[in-house]
């Protein structure tokens, strides 16, 4: 920016402050940022109910929120201005800039898919303040890659510009985009005595985030491999498959270590998916198998963080391109694939359909059921031994070798995948006592429940699994990242995403 444009935003001009001053101010601002979310913080205390009334708890919770959002903004503009003057990207100099711990880790590609507005505005923006806030100045060293489909042009270039440069913005194929232009903030209520007692969206909602998902499911790895190819693979150490409906808690340096050539490479795995263990608690459940096992006793596989490693890329992109195969087959029984050629035999066919019947049922979704067969490579009988549940996985205490070679002519492909914990890397679930544990790093705002609450939802719906007692903590970093994305909105183009309610006989609901 300008230095006219600076003084225009109330930013400081870099024509008449020094890098010493640049830096001292930063790091009041980083100062005044830990303040402001440590006395939000507090007022979500129970014992702050004596002393604040609720609705002034909101009010002052809120205006932190505003404050915090704007005091991150000035932050990011000191990190845009050094990231100018010094070439953002691998060789950014991070030293004097704020850098959290375990931030500055191997350089990694992050990659999502962010399918239409009111989507985008909900989940998206937040996704993206969310890695602002965990990365801080190492954001530079990184890259964010979001495909999208269906979002308001205006939207868009407000996210650009807000989160540049360390953000890339892809559209997918126009005809992508078809499956993504249905309203997604209808629901349907159901009332006792005058009261909201659940909602749930309505039937065009529901398909088409189901049509999102099944693109989602084959699609995203395929645009991955494509951006890859573009001379991407060899600037990065690792890619990070994510979806956009999580949020970064804290960086992901305990599993993405450096791989420099003085260093070299310190994982033993090519790719890495989420699974969860013993260890996870949920707050519905006396005991963590309850969530975490499947009912045939394997470790559930969640597919929303999959980490790859690039150290060999052309390895990298055969997975990929495999692992949307094996998505593509299961879920259509062997029909069809991902380019033109002969079709499956009839025997194979009925192999692809009893794999696709027995993974599907037990994973309960096409991206894990495909990775749980990569994982065995295709020798499903070995599922007990190496995706048991607790000590009986083995693929969660080491990488595992995996044949990745289907057809007759292929050469032999082998790599590593280990199972790495979801707790930590891909946390779906309640809380107990809704409070983060001090070592997550990514939570994962998965289900209807989230989509009937957010942005500005119904906080007071509850079912078995989830309520908001039990997700105080990512309600709350939800709302502080959606006010962090709101200011970088011009009026104009902020979406109206109030929930539109309406009970099952059609009456209106009044605000």
């Amino acid at each position: 920016a300008s230095g006219a444009a600076a003084e225009a935003t109330g930013a400081p001009n870099p024509n008449l402050w020094s890098a010493a001053e640049v830096f001292e101010m930063e790091g009041k601002l980083r100062q005044e940022v830990a303040e402001l979310e440590a006395e939000a913080s507090w007022l979500r205390e129970p014992n702050s109910r004596f002393e604040w009334g609720q609705t002034a708890m909101m009010d002052r919770n809120s205006k932190l929120r505003r404050q915090v959002a704007r005091t991150r903004q000035e932050v990011t503009w000191i990190h845009r201005t050094a990231a100018a003057e010094n070439h953002a990207g691998a060789g950014v100099p991070l030293k004097g800039l704020g850098v959290p711990s375990d931030a500055d880790h191997g350089r990694t590609l992050f990659v999502a898919m962010c399918a239409g507005t009111s989507y985008f505005d909900s989940f998206c923006g937040p996704f993206l303040a969310s890695f602002e806030r965990a990365y801080d100045a190492a954001a530079l060293k990184h890259r964010v890659v979001i495909f999208t489909a269906s979002v308001d042009p205006r939207m868009l270039q407000a996210a650009k510009s807000r989160f540049a440069p360390w953000v890339d913005f892809e559209p997918l194929p126009e005809e992508a985009g078809q499956d993504f232009a249905v309203a997604d903030d209808n629901m349907v209520c159901e009332f006792e005595e005058g009261k909201i007692t659940v909602c749930n969206a309505v039937a065009n909602s529901v398909s088409g985030r189901q049509n999102k998902v099944v693109r989602n499911n084959v699609m995203l790895p395929v645009h991955i491999a494509a951006y890859l190819k573009r001379g991407k693979a060899t600037e990065f150490c690792y890619v990070v498959i994510i979806d956009s409906d999580t949020l970064f808690v804290r960086p992901l340096g305990a599993f993405l270590p450096d791989c420099t050539a003085e260093s070299g490479w310190q994982v033993d795995w090519e790719v890495g998916i989420t699974v969860y263990d013993p260890d996870f608690h949920v707050p519905w459940a006396e005991d963590p198998a309850e969530a975490g096992r499947t009912s045939g006793g394997f470790s559930r596989i969640n597919a929303g963080v999959v980490l790859i490693s690039l150290a060999q890329p052309e390895l990298a992109l055969f997975f990929l391109h495999r692992w949307a195969q094996a998505t593509s087959w299961l879920q259509s029984g062997g029909e069809g694939g991902l380019e033109e050629g002969e079709p499956w035999p009839d025997e194979a066919k009925r192999v692809w359909q009893d794999w696709g019947q027995t993974l599907l049922r037990e994973f309960k979704g096409p991206n894990q059921a495909s990775l749980a067969l990569l994982l065995c490579s295709y020798e499903t009988e070995r599922l007990p031994e190496l995706l048991g549940w607790g000590s009986a996985c083995e693929a969660c205490q080491r990488g595992v070798e995996v044949k990745l070679k289907i057809f007759p002519e292929e050469a032999e492909t082998k790599l590593r995948m280990r199972a790495l914990p979801a707790r930590l890397l891909n946390h779906p679930e309640s809380m107990p006592d809704g409070r983060f544990a001090p070592d997550l790093l990514v939570i994962h705002l998965k289900g209807m429940w989230w989509r009937n609450i957010l942005p500005r939802g119904l906080t007071n719906l509850a079912d078995s699994f989830r309520r908001s007692t039990w997700n105080r903590d990512s309600l709350a970093l939800h709302w502080l990242l959606y006010d962090t994305w709101q200011l970088a909105l011009p009026p104009e183009a902020r979406h109206a995403s109030m929930k539109a309610l309406s009970p099952e006989d059609g009456r209106e609901v009044s605000a």
